[in-house]
């Protein structure tokens, strides 16, 4: 608790008009984030990443692929290098920046449609490079839709399309 009133000072003294709250958690880390995400009806979940587990879980570390896994709400996730700091550990965001590209992957889903919110929300404020993704789940189109599945592409370029025009 000691170590969290510190960050939340720190962030609370940006001069942005941050407010911050604290929850302890006492469960699995994704169980704990999705409790207090619903808790505190946030919008979106900001995790960082040190990603040491590179091979293990595809380019991100076990804890935030298991938050992704489990997620309720938008995630964004932030590659992270972690330094000492004079009182306690301090985070280093390795792209937070209006010159760096944003990828968006989408299933279309309302979660989905809630994280393009959120993007809309970076280009607004300066975010120049969005890429939007969709990929389909070709192991459940094989076995039962494959013959339409030209037919899904066009449905899904078409969605991708509106996506675009609207940043």
């Amino acid at each position: 608790e000691p170590y969290l009133l510190k960050q939340k000072a720190a962030l609370e003294g940006y001069g942005y008009g941050f407010k911050a709250s604290i929850d302890i958690g006492e469960s699995e880390t994704s169980y704990e984030l999705n409790r207090a995400a619903k808790k505190h009806n946030v919008s979106l979940i900001v995790i960082g990443s040190h990603g040491k587990s590179l091979l293990k879980h595809a380019l991100l570390g076990g804890e935030a692929t298991k938050i992704l896994q489990h997620h309720q709400k938008p995630v964004l996730v932030i590659k992270i290098k972690v330094t000492e700091g004079k009182e306690i550990p301090l985070c280093e965001a390795g792209c937070l920046n209006e010159t760096g590209r944003i990828l968006y992957s989408t299933d279309f889903s309302d979660t989905a449609q809630s994280a393009f919110t959120c993007v809309e929300k970076m280009v607004e404020s300066g975010w120049k490079k969005v890429t939007l993704i969709h990929v389909q789940d070709s192991q459940k189109i094989d076995r039962h839709l494959k013959d339409r599945l030209e037919e899904f592409n066009i449905i899904d370029s078409e969605r991708l399309q509106m996506l675009k025009d609207a940043l």
